[in-house]
This record gives structure tokens, C-alpha cells and sequence, in this order.
């Protein structure tokens, strides 16, 4: 609606009918919901209304207002039908304002606690037959006004969404559709759950039918839901008696299917299972449900529909994620968890040579038959070598990366080994050894240092789990070759890992210098016994002026105190027996230490990891001792405990007393956490997982100490209090109640 031709339009003042109105008071004085009526008037609201150029007028009237012998009306309402638009002038405050009449500033309390009828508004018969007949609605006046608008409202509603979902069907209408052999193949390859079902007899041999291959077969003394081998087609089963197998549903599976489109490709995702009816086994129910699919137009980026309730509350594919618990699917990060592509390849090689000739994905899926195909697309339209690295056959490397390990440091340059930071003779390299990205990571350290390594030093490192970053604080004194050297003397001579070593060497290295050590020479650089050495210099740090080394760490680490504070509301706790006690700066983290004598407060190691904000200190008291130093925990900032140690830099037995505890507050805090502050965990458990991977597969074992022979990855992930863990726990109790009211309303 144009708004100066509204302008110029003639006003509606208040007749004298109107203001006579005004002046009638109700007959008893009524009260609603205990609230008393301000307006002592039978009529609060008054209308009047004309209809000029094709528009209606409407201006609307409080009767507080004529009783002031004031004539203007409050709002001018103007509807123009032809064009299905309305606005409305605020007279009182001088603007044009969009909403209902409903929702207009003066009726959000009155029209409510005031007007409670038609009858209590005033509109001439005259005007109320006009607005009822020009808006064609049931009601006239203020009520007919609020029809019209809602009316009109609805249908802006349906055609936006209109607009919307035209807009997914055009790209979802080029979906062909499902192969022939399709539900043969989700019946026999996709479903892994087989089935021997037989009848009850003493005979120990017997005959039974086989689900897979739909033939009755010998079978010798079977047992109720006992696996077994089909002696015919050789598939794994699980043997069904008739009289107890009951009614009963297989495992429900995730099945995929490729296809080809008009443009580019589609993704689709399946479940699927079997639902066998008591007495019915060899005719079961087939039930497959399309989850989702994912639209690649250019062969690269994909656009996700998934199937679920729209805003109107039907049914149907929508653009973007569905979360659901709906089979107990998992979801992670806005992102569906799914690790086993179990792929129909029947068409795989007719999309080899056309629309997925430039992704390498038929490649990958020959190399790993456990592959996210969704995740594989992502990374490669993140980084487009991926394609290169999957044919020039680097399938550990191209594992690595979908597991988005190292991908920080490639870049999009079109030849490979410059992608990935090499040169041809060391890209040549990688592929023989078939090495990952702790390989590639040690290669391009080797040629940014100019030198040349033996394949079996960097075997020995990656081994070891050690990589080029993680020596840069001695690279400057030593060679690699010496610094392993060193790392396995030192292993035998203390029975730990050389892993464990080097943060070890660092910590002491670093408190070496603030006892002003020459740590430039070899006698302090490289000691013949670390632990000893370590020792030593932090029960010499203990001694150092709490004061000067406060301010020395401040100096060199300025946002330490204000970090702590910042954090602090948010860590802090207090349980029945224990209390979670967050320092507010570098003073009470230095008390804390020299308290318990560990080398919290001597090492810079902490305080630059609060710097960083990758993991923060707190203390962990007794209630009845709240003051008095107990046990001092570093925090990753989703609450996962990595470090406790209390006097003399141990784990003593009385932690144990307060792991319920730990475990509750991780559950506390998890309300308060930050999306930044679960981005800066999902970093560390993914690192954290990595290195425990790495050391259940070489089965490294605790050569010393009361814990000898034992393996050492179980070991840490016994001691290591997991903040995830609450979290899925808390996932699987919501997917589980969620299932349960299913169960019922069925």
C-alpha cells in the first residue's frame, strides 16, 4: 500500500453518536481473573469505518479518550482487499505500525481484561454491515477486522512455505527410481540377520529352513538362538525354534544406494529390517524406510533432505537435518553417525566411469568396505587432493584424512606432492611405506629442516606416537637421531614410555631455566637420569619467593588471572562430601602447589595451556575442610579430567572416594558449557582417542611398578574421567524414554 496516498486520505473524527456513547457507564461493576476493570464505560473501544478509492477506513476510538472531548481516533486502520494488504497509522505516537488489530499496543491488555464481548465495542449497524461485507467475513466490526487479517495471514504462511517446499520438490523430482533387484538385495546383502528356523523333536537330526536360502536343510542338535552355519549356503545364522521364536524383528540396518541423476548424483539412505509374525517365518514383512538423501548436482557439494514432520505437521522430505530418536539412531554434532557404508554396488561400476569419476569414492569404497560416504564427500570438498591421494593409492593417508587427522597444513595446489607439502622424491616415499599422516607430518619436517631421515628412524618415532611438534622444544640442541637415543636409554632406565619422556623433558627443562640452569649445555639439556633430574629441580622451585614467581608468570602469561576468574562461576561446584574450588588467578594455583609439592606452580607448561584455554586448574576439597588443599585436577574444558594429583605428585587410593563426585559435577557442568567450549573438547578427545587406538593395537604393556604387565591403554582409560561419557549416557536414557512412549502410545 502506497503510504502518502493513505496520508492524503480524509480523516474519521468522532460523531457526536460516538462521543454520546462514550459517556454511557456499565450497569455493575465486573471483574476478571480478580482484575478491575479501568474503564468504567460500557463501550472501551468505539469504530468507525468508510470505504475510499477501493480501501477500507477503519479508525478506532478509546472511549477514555472522548470522554476528554477529544474527537481524533487512536489508530486508522486501512485494508485494502484487492491487493491483500493491510497497515494501521498510530495517531498517539506518529507512525505506521504492521500488526493485527489484536496485537496493537493499546489492546494487549484491554482487549482482554476489558472487552470480553462483541458487545462491549461500538460499531453502527451501518459500519459493521459494510466492514462485514467488504472483508466477506462471518463477524463485522473489531472482531470481523481481526478475522480478515487472520485469514489473510494464514495465506502468506502457506504460500511462503509454498515457496519453500516448491523449491525442494523441483530438486528432489529427479530421484530415480529404486533398482529392480533392490528389495532382493536389501533382503540378502543388506540384512545381515539370518535364520535357521525348526521345529522341537528329540530326533537329533533334524530339518530346518534357511532364510537365506529359502530351502529347507539338515540340520544336527540345534539349539533356540544359538549361532550357527547353514550347511547349504554356508551363511551365519542363529537357530529359531517355531513353538518359542514368538514375534520377533531383525537388527535394523543402514543401506545406501548411489544413483545417477539428470545432474550429477544422489545419495539415499535406508533402513531396513525384517518383521517375522508368530507362526509366519517364511513369508516375513520387509520394512525399509528412506531416512535421507543427499543431492550432489556438481559431483561436490551436496544438499541434505531428510524425511520428517514439517511445520505444517505433515510428513514429508525436507531440506536440512531431521533429529530424531527414532531406531535409536545417534546423532553427533548436527551430523548422522554412520561409520558401515553397506553399499548396493550393483551400479557401481556404470558410476565409476560417469558421474563419480572425479570423486575416487569407487576407489575408496575397494580399499574400505567400512566407509562414510557422506563424510568422504565433505572432505573432499574441503580439499580437493583427496581424489589424487585415493588413486595414487596412499590409502592410509586418505583414511587418515577422513578421520580429519593433520589436515590443517594442505593446500589446494593442483599437483599433489606441493599439496602436501613434499616434493616427488619424498611423495614417492610415502607411497611406498603406505604411510599415514604421522609419515607425511615427519616428511615435511624433513624437508623444511633440509636433511634426509632413515625410514626406520621415522618408523621408530611413529612407533612411539612422537612427532616432529611434539620435540620442538630441544630440536634447537639436539638431532633426531640423538633425541631417540636418548628417549629409549632413558625408557629402559625408568620404565616408561617414550612418549610419556618427552613431556617429562620438557617440564624439566622448563623449570631448569627459572632456577637459571645453562640449559644450553649438554650437562642440563640432557641429564643421565630425567626423573631424578625432575625431581630435583622442582623441589628446588618449591623454594623460589611465591611472590617473584607470581609475577614472573604473569609477565610472561598476562591472561592467566583472567581466565580463571572468567571460568570460574561456571567450574565451580558443591556436592554433599566434596566441593569443586576454582583458583581466581596465578596466586592461588602458586599456593596450591608449594602446598602439595607437586610442580603445578614451577612449570610454565599450565599456565600456557590456560593461556591457550586448552585446559584449565581447579581444586577439589573436602567439605569439612574447605580450605585445607586435597587434590589439585587439570580440566579439559568439557570437564574431562586429564591430570589429579595430590602431595608428592601422585594418585593416592583416597581419590577414589570422590570419583562419584567428579562424575556428577561433569554431569552439572555440562549445562553451562559454551559452544566454544565443546569445540576445544571435541579437539582433545579426538587426539585422545588417536593415541589410545595407537596403543591397543602395538599392546603396549607396564614393564614396572605395581601395575607391571598390565596393558597400559586400559590403564589410562581407567583412570582418565570422560565428560562424553555423561553426555551419551544422558543421549541413551532420552532415545530410550522416547522408545518407551512410542511402545505406549502404539
Amino acid at each position: 500500500m502506497i503510504k502518502k496516498t493513505l496520508e492524503n486520505m480524509p480523516r474519521l473524527y468522532a460523531t457526536k453518536t460516538l462521543l454520546q456513547k462514550a459517556l454511557i457507564e456499565k450497569d455493575t461493576e465486573e471483574r476478571t481473573y480478580n482484575y478491575k476493570r479501568r474503564d468504567d464505560s460500557h463501550y472501551p473501544i468505539l469504530l468507525r469505518c468508510d470505504i475510499a478509492e477501493g480501501i477500507l477506513h477503519v479508525s478506532v476510538f478509546l472511549s477514555c479518550d472522548l470522554r476528554l472531548k477529544s474527537r481524533k481516533p487512536l489508530y486508522d486502520i486501512y485494508i485494502d482487499k484487492a491487493k491483500k494488504q493491510y497497515t494501521t497509522w498510530d495517531n498517539l505516537n506518529g507512525k505506521w505500525l504492521e500488526a493485527r488489530i489484536y496485537n496493537l499496543p493499546a489492546f494487549l491488555y484491554s482487549i482482554y481484561a476489558e472487552v470480553s464481548h462483541n458487545e462491549r465495542i461500538y460499531v453502527s449497524q451501518k459500519d459493521d454491515a459494510m466492514i462485514k461485507e467488504y472483508l466477506e467475513t462471518q463477524n463485522g466490526g473489531f472482531y470481523g477486522i481481526g478475522e480478515y487479517q487472520d485469514r489473510l495471514g494464514k495465506e502468506r504462511l502457506l504460500a511462503q512455505r509454498k515457496r519453500e517446499t516448491d523449491q525442494w520438490d523441483n530438486m528432489l523430482s529427479g530421484i530415480p527410481s529404486l533398482p529392480k533387484d533392490w528389495l532382493h538385495w536389501v533382503d540378502k546383502h543388506g540384512i545381515k540377520d539370518n535364520y535357521i528356523f525348526y521345529e522341537y523333536s528329540k530326533k537329533k537330526r533334524k530339518e530346518g529352513y534357511c532364510t537365506w536360502c529359502e530351502r529347507n536343510v539338515p540340520i544336527i542338535d540345534p539349539h533356540h538362538n544359538k549361532k550357527g552355519i547353514c550347511p547349504r549356503c554356508h551363511h551365519e545364522i542363529i537357530y529359531k525354534a517355531t513353538g518359542r521364536a514368538g514375534r520377533f524383528d531383525t537388527n535394523v540396518v543402514e543401506v545406501f544406494l548411489i544413483q545417477r541423476m539428470k545432474q550429477g548424483f544422489v545419495i539415499r539412505q535406508f533402513s531396513a529390517y525384517r518383521q517375522y509374525e508368530k507362526g509366519v517365518y517364511r513369508n516375513p514383512d520387509h520394512r525399509i524406510f528412506e531416512e535421507r538423501r543427499v543431492i550432489f548436482p556438481d559431483c561436490l557439494h551436496g544438499t541434505v533432505f531428510s524425511w520428517g514432520r514439517y511445520k505444517d505437521g505433515r510428513y514429508r522430505w525436507k531440506k536440512g537435518e531431521y533429529y530424531h530418536g527414532y531406531f535409536g539412531y545417534r546423532y553427533y554434532n548436527g551430523y548422522y553417525c554412520s561409520f558401515d557404508a553397506n553399499l548396493y554396488t550393483r551400479n557401481l561400476a556404470a558410476l565409476e566411469k560417469s558421474v563419480l569419476r572425479k570423486t575416487a569414492l569407487v576407489q575408496m569404497l575397494r580399499i574400505r568396505n567400512r566407509l562414510d560416504l557422506l563424510a568422504y564427500m565433505n572432505c573432499l570438498v574441503k580439499y580437493p587432493c583427496l581424489e589424487q591421494i585415493v588413486k595414487a593409492g596412499l590409502n592410509t593417508l586418505a583414511y587418515d584424512f577422513l578421520h580429519g587427522k593433520g589436515m590443517e597444513g594442505i593446500s589446494g595446489d593442483s599437483e599433489l606432492a606441493k599439496a602436501l607439502g613434499i616434493d616427488n622424491y619424498r611423495l614417492k616415499r610415502l607411497k611406498r611405506l603406505n604411510g599415514g599422516i604421522a609419515h607425511l607430518l615427519w616428511l615435511q619436517h624433513e624437508k623444511k629442516a633440509g636433511k634426509e631421515f632413515a625410514d626406520e628412524l621415522i618408523q621408530s618415532f611413529i612407533a612411539s606416537s612422537i612427532l616432529p611438534s611434539d620435540m620442538d622444544f630441544i630440536l634447537n640442541r639436539m638431532s633426531e637421531v640423538r633425541i631417540l637415543h636418548y628417549l629409549n636409554k632413558q625408557s629402559q632406565l625408568v620404565q616408561r614410555e617414550p612418549k610419556q619422556l618427552l613431556s617429562t623433558w620438557q617440564d624439566y627443562l622448563s623449570m631448569a631455566e627459572k632456577l637459571h640452569m645453562d640449559v644450553s649445555k649438554e650437562l642440563f639439556y640432557k641429564p643421565k637420569n630425567l626423573i631424578i633430574s625432575h625431581n630435583l629441580v622442582s623441589a628446588e622451585c618449591r623454594g623460589v619467593s611465591a611472590a617473584a614467581r607470581e609475577e614472573e608468570i604473569l609477565k610472561k602469561y598476562p591472561n592467566v588471572n583472567e581466565i580463571c576468574r572468567f571460568v570460574a562461576e561456571k567450574y565451580t561446584y558443591v556436592g554433599e562430601d566434596f566441593r569443586i574450588v576454582a583458583p581466581m588467578g596465578v596466586k592461588d594455583i602458586v599456593r596450591e602447589g608449594i602446598a602439595l609439592g607437586h610442580c603445578l606452580h614451577s612449570s610454565d607448561i599450565y599456565f600456557a595451556r590456560i593461556q591457550r584455554r586448552e585446559s584449565y586448574i581447579l581444586f577439589l576439597r573436602r567439605n569439612k575442610e574447605p580450605d585445607l588443599p586435597f587434590y589439585t585436577l587439570e580440566i579439559e574444558p568439557d570437564g574431562t579430567t586429564r591430570q589429579k594429583r595430590t602431595t608428592g605428585d601422585i594418585q593416592g587410593e583416597d581419590y577414589e572416594e570422590a570419583r562419584s563426585f567428579i562424575k556428577e559435577w561433569q554431569k552439572v557442568i555440562q549445562k553451562r558449557l559454551s559452544a566454544e567450549d565443546r569445540m576445544l573438547a571435541k579437539v582433545s578427545s579426538v587426539l585422545r582417542k588417536e593415541e589410545f587406538e595407537e596403543l591397543r593395537e602395538k599392546k603396549t604393556r607396564i614393564r614396572g611398578g605395581h601395575l607391571a604387565g598390565k596393558l597400559l591403554v586400559e590403564v589410562l582409560e581407567a583412570d582418565l574421567m570422560l565428560a562424553e561419557q555423561i553426555i551419551q549416557n544422558e543421549n541413551e536414557t532420552l532415545v530410550s524414554a522416547g522408545s518407551d512412549m512410542e511402545a505406549r502410545a502404539a
